[in-house]
């Protein structure tokens, strides 16, 4: 080594690290959990030259180890218009969210995340948690749709997809939603949520109430549930007073304007409102029961049998789903995975079959009858002409 290679060398060490050094150390205080030397690293980095924005990055992810949840929103907030790294901020900004239980937070950054990149898979399994415990059936329905487009979904993916379909879930998961409202008395989701838990409940007509105060008369799901309370107490003129001062078309509204009508005798009214509610609904089982059972009254049978023969087909779906479904079994049998794709094929949920036929494809590639479960589904779905 010549003296001045040796000076050189020599210079450097006396001058400490230097910024690739710093950066390297940061990454790894940070993966041991190490936040005060991982900021000190960050601290000595800057010393050295302007932070990037993948150092701020990196910072913010030191500072959500730390605990400092405001000032990594701080810096997360001036990295979302950053085209490498802005959807990864929004969705790292949700996950700070979702730990602080601000679900209506957490949700806008998701969204922000996925629109910037539609294949940040852990933003979807975030939403759709979040979806999942609001009971939004229909934006739940989509979300999973929209994923399955993107990502094969696992066995616990198809459970909960199809679980959700059907279930409510107990008054007791009204308690769970609580920390959610304390942290943000703003959230209208997680009013309602709570609300709809509660309102089948006897003895929780105050709480529901003291939930829907803070929310406008006039939003569609509150007038439901207040149009619901009437129905459950007897106020058969309250109800229908309500569900006259609005023109919207919710489902839930739609479904409490049939049940009024067949209470009334008006069959035709039942019939309009129940197809209505069903549109954005197909998986509804019990709808499409009630719109049979209408129709009969009606003296249509030819129209009635189709919804009851459709509501028996989401019934064995929801059968084989809460039997051979569940995403805690280790193994579930080709055979049973390939049953759950044809209940939900014959019942017209087809993303779902795809789905259900696809993980008996993954365990068996050379099974014929998914193979041609699927085919059918391609050949159904195929422009025609």
């Amino acid at each position: 080594m010549t003296a001045i290679a040796a000076g050189l060398l020599l210079g450097r060490r006396l001058a400490g690290p230097d910024a690739a050094e710093l950066t390297r150390r940061a990454e790894a205080d940070l993966q041991a959990n190490r936040w005060r030397a991982a900021e000190d690293d960050i601290r000595g980095l800057a010393a050295l030259r302007p932070l990037t924005p993948k150092d701020r990055f990196l910072q913010a992810r030191i500072e959500i180890g730390a605990g400092q949840s405001e000032k990594a929103l701080e810096i997360l907030s001036g990295l979302v218009d950053e085209p490498d790294l802005g959807a990864q901020a929004l969705y790292l900004a949700g996950l700070i969210e979702r730990r602080r239980n601000r679900l209506r937070f957490a949700e806008a950054a998701y969204r922000q995340a996925i629109d910037r990149d539609p294949r940040l898979i852990g933003a979807r399994r975030e939403l759709i948690y979040i979806l999942g415990m609001q009971s939004r059936r229909g934006e739940l329905d989509t979300a999973f749709h929209e994923m399955a487009r993107i990502v094969p979904l696992n066995q616990y993916d198809m459970y909960i997809w199809c679980l959700t379909h059907f279930v409510n879930w107990g008054t007791e998961s009204a308690e769970d939603l609580k920390p959610f409202l304390e942290a943000d008395p703003d959230d209208r989701e997680t009013r309602l949520a709570m609300a709809r838990l509660l309102l089948a409940s006897p003895g929780q007509e105050g709480r529901v109430d003291e939930l829907l105060r803070p929310l406008p008369a006039e939003d569609p799901a509150v007038l439901a549930f207040r149009a619901e309370q009437d129905l459950n107490r007897g106020r058969l003129a309250e109800a229908l007073q309500r569900l006259e001062s609005t023109k919207s078309e919710d489902p839930m509204l739609e479904r409490l304007r049939a049940r009024i009508a067949l209470r009334r005798g008006d069959r035709e009214a039942a019939v309009r409102h129940f197809r209505r509610a069903l549109s954005e609904a197909p998986y509804d089982r019990v709808s499409t029961s009630e719109l049979g059972k209408a129709l009969i009254l009606q003296g249509d049978r030819s129209s009635a049998q189709a919804y009851i023969d459709q509501s028996h087909r989401l019934d064995e779906v929801y059968n084989l789903v809460t039997r051979i479904g569940k995403p805690d079994e280790p193994v579930v049998s080709v055979a049973d995975l390939k049953r759950m794709a044809h209940a939900c094929e014959v019942a017209g949920l087809s993303a779902e079959a795809r789905g259900w036929y696809q993980l008996a494809i993954d365990r068996d590639v050379f099974d014929q009858e998914a193979q041609q479960g699927l085919h059918r589904l391609r050949e159904a779905e195929a422009p025609k002409g």
